[in-house]
């Protein structure tokens, strides 16, 4: 492997680009109903969607640094973490994503309108004190609450704050919706993560409450999610009503019935009513 490759090997793994991709869908999609809306695109708006999804892979690449114990501890932690062979690497790398923050932060300040641009430094910020001091990951709730927010509802807020798209009922409520499928998300991951966190001796929401009652509450997340975005899409065209009452029953079966597929594959629930919601704006 030549020195080039080796360099975005480790970009690549630095990033964890291929992991998260249901926050990558959520980047496309804000970016899709953007274009709809505008019936425009221009390179503000690529790079507008282009600095949103840096803020998901930095948030990412700050998690790499910070678990660095964690990981470990973990069968697959030298798959996750590709600083655990590259410990040599650690302070490069945090100069790296330091000059990376900065840049991003100085080009929104000019392609964003003003209140996008606070709320992209509110999500810059959410991204790297989540697992850096006061590392909001160690603090349950706010472990959830933070994580629905730079993981969710900041994504499309900020890409349609930066040109002024109307918040309808609609949009609002599918926003919402996907506040408490970002909490289902990373409740998920802290399940499936238990036995390893308890052992580093990481207190996250799932540690808190024990792994039962953490399987119910990520039912519950899961529920509310699927009710929001479901009356999301009455709202925005109440002709399929029977359809997305229908959809909400199923899938709230699924929910209540699958809870070892829903920990796996909950993404699903979300990415199914965006891509509706796309479809109704194109008919």
């Amino acid at each position: 492997m030549t020195s080039i490759a080796m360099y975005m090997n480790f970009i690549l793994k630095l990033f964890r680009v291929g992991d998260g991709l249901v926050y990558d869908f959520l980047v496309i999609w804000s970016l899709i109903y953007l274009v709809l809306i505008l019936r425009k695109i221009d390179i503000t708006v690529i790079i507008a969607a282009l600095l949103v999804w840096m803020s998901v892979r930095i948030a990412f690449a700050v998690n790499v640094i910070t678990d660095i114990k964690e990981d470990s501890l973990n069968p697959n932690g030298i798959k996750k973490n590709i600083l655990l062979a590259n410990t040599e690497l650690i302070y490069a790398t945090k100069f790296l994503l330091g000059s990376i923050v900065l840049m991003s932060l100085l080009l929104a300040t000019i392609i964003f309108q003003p209140i996008a641009t606070l709320l992209y430094l509110i999500q810059l910020g959410l991204c790297t004190t989540y697992s850096v001091p006061p590392r909001w990951k160690t603090k349950p709730p706010l472990d959830l609450v933070a994580h629905g927010f730079f993981f969710g509802v900041g994504i499309p807020l900020i890409i349609f704050y930066a040109f002024n798209v109307e918040l309808s009922l609609p949009i609002m409520l599918l926003i919402t919706s996907i506040f408490f499928y970002s909490m289902c998300f990373e409740l998920g991951n802290h399940i499936r993560d238990y036995h390893y966190d308890l052992v580093a001796g990481l207190k996250t929401s799932a540690i808190s409450m024990g792994y039962e009652n953490s399987v119910k509450i990520n039912g519950a997340f899961a529920l509310t999610g699927l009710l929001l975005s479901n009356l999301a899409l009455i709202a925005l065209s109440n002709e399929y009503f029977l359809v997305f009452i229908a959809q909400f029953l199923i899938q709230g079966l699924f929910v209540l019935k699958f809870s070892s597929l829903r920990l796996k594959y909950s993404y699903i629930l979300l990415i199914l009513p965006l891509i509706e919601f796309l479809l109704i704006q194109l008919i």
